[in-house]
């Protein structure tokens, strides 16, 4: 529940994220260094766009107001360095993950009326103003849930 000041409550519920699926493109060179028993992968990429959508209703006064809220975002530049130490049963683990590059907030909303087009000028506004809190959320979210799976990930035993 978002508590909205002076105009009433909000509720924002079933948020999707998508776009991931639509590709991630390598960006220039990437490096590997091995310097004694581990391996060290250096690389950077770009996701083409990437969507966050979401349902809203808000309710003021005797106005209920439903809709959807979307963002959007056309591409996203990372930086990253992956190691591995070389033995049986070790992991790779993620230990860079920066974001480098990412192009302007667009937002899109739904459920207003006449004032989509309003509420969409603020919505952008608020990004672009938060936007280094988005990367930063990026950056420490989505490393995490990649150092999580890069755990399923061993490196077998050649005896």
């Amino acid at each position: 529940v978002i508590k909205l000041d002076n105009v009433g409550n909000g509720f924002v519920q079933d948020c999707y994220l998508t776009g991931l699926d639509t590709g991630i493109s390598r960006l220039g060179n990437a490096t590997l260094e091995i310097p004694k028993t581990k391996s060290i992968f250096n690389f950077a990429f770009a996701t083409n766009r990437i969507d966050v959508t979401c349902s809203w209703k808000t309710v003021i006064g005797f106005l209920v107001f439903i809709g959807n809220i979307g963002a959007h975002t056309d591409s996203v530049h990372v930086r990253a360095r992956m190691a591995l130490e070389i033995f049986p049963g070790a992991h790779p683990v993620l230990e860079d993950f920066q974001v480098t590059n990412m192009n302007p907030i667009k937002t899109d909303v739904s459920g207003t009326g006449v004032f989509d087009v309003l509420s969409e000028m603020i919505l952008d506004m608020t990004a672009s103003k938060y936007r280094d809190t988005i990367i930063r959320e990026i950056e420490n979210n989505v490393s995490r849930i990649i150092k999580n799976e890069l755990k399923r990930f061993k490196l077998p035993s050649l005896f």
